[in-house]
């Protein structure tokens, strides 16, 4: 293998790396924007779904250091051990963690729908029959102005 094809492997390799870095990165700050909607978050969910993403950036941070130290030695060597590993390492916990925030958006969601299925029957007709009296005000009011 020439050494322009193995500058250029590496190049694309450091690429995927970074985008997967900034992925992480990302979802590290999720939570805080769907905030709203984990009000009854499990804690420790939230918890493990972040340590995932972040030691998912180590994890890059490491592969990339690996890859810059066989650069340096002018080997452009992305089939190194520690190379394979500190990768491998980082796409799993980033998957984890993926995983981790799209099941507790799920678990989040269906019980919302348990909670508004939860709510007897006669509330429901309340609030409309207060809805259906207060638009009957306005049209009564409309009504008189005239």
């Amino acid at each position: 293998m020439a050494i322009e094809d193995k500058k250029e492997a590496s190049k694309t390799y450091l690429e995927q790396i970074k985008l997967l870095i900034t992925l992480a990165s990302t979802f590290i700050v999720a939570p805080a924007v769907f905030y709203k909607d984990l009000i009854t978050f499990h804690l420790n969910g939230l918890l493990w779904m972040e340590i995932s993403f972040i030691a998912s950036v180590i994890s890059g941070y490491v592969a990339v250091a690996t890859i810059s130290g066989t650069q340096f030695n002018g080997d452009y060597d992305i089939n190194r051990k520690a190379t394979r590993i500190s990768s491998l390492v980082q796409l799993g916990l980033f998957l984890l963690g993926l995983v981790i925030f799209i099941l507790s958006l799920r678990a989040e969601y269906s019980n919302q729908q348990n909670n508004k299925a939860a709510i007897p029957q006669d509330t429901v007709k309340n609030v409309t029959i207060i809805n259906n009296y207060s638009q009957q005000s306005e049209v009564k009011e409309k009504r008189c102005k005239k």
